[in-house]
């Protein structure tokens, strides 16, 4: 159907135009997101902690010691300071993110936006 010029989404396992639906549907080229993380500068206690939240909520956290892996999506970093993680990550374009983000989304239970 794209191939012709129409758009279309999937209710309910059935193809429908647009138009024809009001149904809340999702969008089937929407990949569904991954998060893996790195850790830096934590201490054991809090690395494991973070691990913890981090598979609750259905991510990976990859045990890397200090080098950086380039299949990660997000570093969280206790400190800054100029390591191969974070000079990789600031490279690359990954999420550099604070523990914080890992304790609000602990909180409500899922992800939280990377941008608040």
């Amino acid at each position: 159907l794209e191939s012709l010029g129409i758009n279309y989404t999937i209710t309910k396992e059935v193809a429908v135009p647009h138009s024809e639906t009001k149904q809340e549907t999702q969008n089937i080229n929407t990949p569904q997101k991954k998060y893996i993380f790195l850790l830096s500068g934590s201490e054991s206690e809090e690395r494991d902690r973070f691990r913890t939240i981090i598979k609750d909520l259905g991510g990976e956290s990859e045990t890397s010691g200090h080098t950086y892996v380039e299949r990660s999506t997000h570093i969280i970093l206790s400190q800054i300071k100029r390591t191969e993680k974070y000079l990789c990550g600031c490279a690359a374009g990954k999420w550099l993110l604070k523990p914080a983000f890992l304790d609000e989304s602990e909180k409500q239970k899922r992800y939280v936006n990377e941008e608040d």
